[in-house]
């Protein structure tokens, strides 16, 4: 039988995170005016993740609830109030932004040599919100 169809992951195949999870969360928290050091971050992310895990899987139709869930409580974990959520707000706008996207740079090319080979090709995401956006902000 021959393959006819390729699909591809788009997070982690086609494209990578832009930087280090950690990175990432401080430089959002210190646009919003907090200086928290990537080690701070990483260890009360962990706790926050630790406690929410077991809800992980009943939130898999809303995965932006369960990430909002998270970072709320990585918030706490870290003594910053947010009464009014304009800090996981500032988060989620970053981790829903194309800014934090970068393609592979191998991605394209493998793309198009997959497409004259005259297969299709498919992209799955579970970013299914973002997915239109991200790929038309990296081409």
């Amino acid at each position: 039988m021959a393959i006819r169809t390729v699909f591809l992951d788009f997070g982690g195949t086609l494209v990578s995170a832009e930087t280090d999870p950690g990175v990432f969360f401080t430089e959002v928290l210190r646009e919003q005016g907090h200086d928290i050091s990537v080690e701070a971050w990483t260890a009360a992310d962990a706790k926050a993740f630790a406690r929410w895990q077991p809800e992980r899987y009943r939130c898999f139709r809303e995965p932006p609830s369960f990430w909002l869930r998270v970072h709320g409580e990585t918030l706490r974990e870290l003594g910053l109030p947010d009464p009014d959520g304009a800090l996981l707000g500032a988060i989620h706008d970053a981790m829903t932004s194309a800014r934090r996207r970068r393609p592979f740079p191998e991605a394209e090319r493998a793309v198009d040599a997959i497409r004259r080979s005259g297969r299709s090709v498919h992209i799955v995401s579970n970013a299914t919100d973002l997915l239109l956006e991200l790929v038309a902000h990296l081409g």
